[in-house]
């Protein structure tokens, strides 16, 4: 009424009182508040959704309010997530190592494969080992009066073999009906402790498959 707060209320004898005017009458401005009730709620605050209408009770730090809407309960604490960043350098690391380890498996399978590869074809091309697979076959030498051979089956075990470290090779002599003749010296004989006087003579490494059996004959027939 006079521009100041003020609270109006009704006498209990039903009679109207207002105080007395200071200045003049006219009219004025009330502001009113709705009042909210938050009883309810389990720390007496809450406020109206402007949207909902509704009231909505708060809670205290660390608290939500929980599915009844009125009490509220302990915030559960999020479990730890690690960053895509993180998972994804992760799992590239894992893979480039797998794919770095499998090449490197392969590589050394592959190595080891190309050295025993090397080692089979190096034996193959040894003389040893010509000999000693000629050594398993058979000839039937041709009748010849002067060797006394006729008819009789000679094996290729029958000749005596030294080993290659037992035979040193001093000077050529010349070329052969095979392969170039050596002067050489052949140690550790059975009985014969002192160096054996002898020529060596050898085969070419490229020859045919009678070659082989000519050389071989030569020796059945010299033993």
């Amino acid at each position: 009424m006079d521009g100041e707060d003020g609270v109006s209320f009704i006498s209990p004898l039903g009679i109207l009182y207002t105080p007395a005017l200071k200045v003049m009458e006219g009219h004025g401005e009330v502001n009113i508040k709705h009042y909210l009730n938050c009883s309810h709620c389990e720390v007496d605050e809450c406020h109206m959704d402007p949207e909902s209408h509704k009231v909505i009770c708060f809670c205290d730090h660390g608290t939500v309010l929980a599915e009844d809407g009125v009490s509220c309960i302990v915030s559960p604490t999020p479990e730890p997530h690690l960053p895509l960043s993180l998972i994804l350098s992760v799992v590239t690391s894992a893979l480039v190592a797998a794919l770095i380890l499998a090449f490197s498996g392969i590589m050394i399978v592959y190595r080891r494969k190309h050295q025993e590869l090397q080692a089979m074809q190096m034996e193959l091309q040894s003389p040893e080992y010509k000999l000693s697979k000629l050594r398993t076959s058979t000839i039937m030498t041709d009748y010849n009066p002067n060797y006394c051979f006729a008819g009789k089956t000679s094996s290729i075990s029958d000749l005596k073999e030294v080993p290659r470290r037992n035979i040193t090779l001093l000077r050529g002599l010349g070329h052969g009906a095979f392969g170039e003749v050596y002067e050489g010296q052949v140690s550790g004989m059975p009985n014969d402790p002192s160096p054996l006087q002898v020529a060596v003579k050898t085969l070419p490494e490229v020859c045919s498959e009678q070659d082989e059996l000519d050389f071989l004959m030569e020796a059945l027939i010299i033993r």
